[in-house]
């Protein structure tokens, strides 16, 4: 078997346009737009060719190291559960799944989260100018690139992430782009994450948006959260769980939603809620009006360091093992027998991970002062308690 071959490289995009740069796995460093943007850089730039021919060469390739860092460290890896290949005779060229970000703009504050990815933050540090702005020539191009290009098959994967996708007026905008283009005729896989902390208000905009989107488009909904009630609202900063509780509800029963995706991001203060938290989710999709699926693409906090679950203690394997028993209690809501395969790998990674750290109290206890004082809450006093 190939140890550095992963599939991320070929099927992966991941855009960023607010900050002008790209890269074909989440965990990648990223390389930066040219000043003259062409069609062929999204996937056949000269750095994705080197890397691809590392990969495939058993080269630990630097763009990578996030990867190679992380089995050096804990034994396990991301590309544990997102690789797909094992030689070289699977390679697949076809860009399948694309993650599209536009800016920063944010509502929530979250403990594990920093100016790059939430304006809110940036305000909480005083900095006026970091919102993001988009090149709308970059977004047209790029649809360009989606409708023309033969490296784009039919029934790729389409994403919007954020920052907060329904509150960016660039997401709109793209959107409509897609809709004015040949792409309506295209089968893709259409979704987008959101905290599900919308206001009523927005959430019209949003409503009208999905009441747009072509028959011939699937559409899923990623939510973003890993934690119940006053846990989530404190470590997910800005969050109304009542409303996160309405506007899931709400996006389980749209008659065109056919896939709830769950993106937890468990850290030192939330692994206990797993359990609880997709109890909630699973018992949400069982109760919806129509026969909508349920599918968890789970990540760790791995920034802040100090927030990694690596440096809990081995008890709280129990509650993965207890999410572990949750999954494989409710196969029949889930997507496919796959993304439960996928699931439980995730959770599997995680169970090893834990224990191979050492908690820093003492650092801990500085980090929940200074977001106290940052943020003006002193109910995040009660972080100390989670662990």
């Amino acid at each position: 078997m190939n140890n550095t071959l992963c599939s991320a490289a070929w099927y992966d995009l991941n855009i960023d346009f607010g900050k002008q740069k790209l890269r074909h796995c989440c965990k990648q460093t990223f390389e930066e737009f040219p000043d003259k943007l062409e069609n062929s850089f999204f996937d056949q730039s000269q750095h994705i060719q080197n890397v691809r021919n590392d990969l495939i060469n058993g080269v630990e390739n630097s763009t990578c190291d996030h990867c190679w860092s992380s089995y050096k460290k804990t034994g396990t890896a991301y590309r544990d559960f997102k690789n797909k290949w094992k030689s070289k005779d699977d390679i697949d060229p076809r860009v399948d799944s694309i993650e599209i970000s536009l800016d920063n703009l944010c509502d929530m504050s979250c403990v594990y989260c920093d100016v790059m990815f939430s304006s809110r933050i940036a305000s909480e540090f005083g900095l006026k100018a970091q919102v993001q702005t988009p090149n709308k020539e970059h977004m047209d191009k790029f649809i360009k690139y989606l409708e023309t290009d033969p490296s784009i098959g039919d029934g790729f994967s389409l994403s919007f992430l954020g920052g907060e996708v329904t509150y960016s007026k660039n997401f709109f905008y793209f959107v409509d782009r897609m809709l004015e283009s040949t792409l309506v005729n295209k089968r893709i896989n259409f979704g987008f994450l959101t905290n599900a902390n919308t206001t009523e208000k927005i959430m019209n905009k949003v409503k009208i948006l999905l009441d747009k989107i072509p028959n011939n488009w699937n559409l899923s909904i990623g939510v973003s959260n890993e934690a119940m009630g006053e846990v989530a609202e404190n470590v997910r900063h800005g969050l109304d769980f009542n409303r996160f509780d309405k506007n899931f509800k709400y996006y389980a029963n749209h008659a065109r939603v056919e896939c709830i995706t769950i993106s937890p991001t468990p850290s030192i203060f939330t692994v206990k809620e797993l359990p609880a938290f997709f109890e909630y989710c699973i018992d949400v999709i069982k109760n919806a009006q129509q026969k909508t699926r349920i599918a968890i693409f789970g990540n760790w906090v791995e920034w802040p360091e100090i927030l990694d679950p690596k440096h809990l203690d081995k008890e709280y394997i129990q509650y993965v093992e207890q999410a572990i028993d949750i999954v494989e209690n409710a196969r029949s809501v889930f997507d496919d027998n796959n993304q439960i395969s996928h699931t439980l790998r995730w959770l599997e990674m995680l169970k090893q991970r834990i224990g191979t750290g050492s908690l820093d109290r003492e650092e801990i206890d500085k980090f929940i002062t200074h977001k106290v004082e940052i943020k003006n809450n002193k109910n995040l006093e009660k972080l100390r308690t989670y662990i």
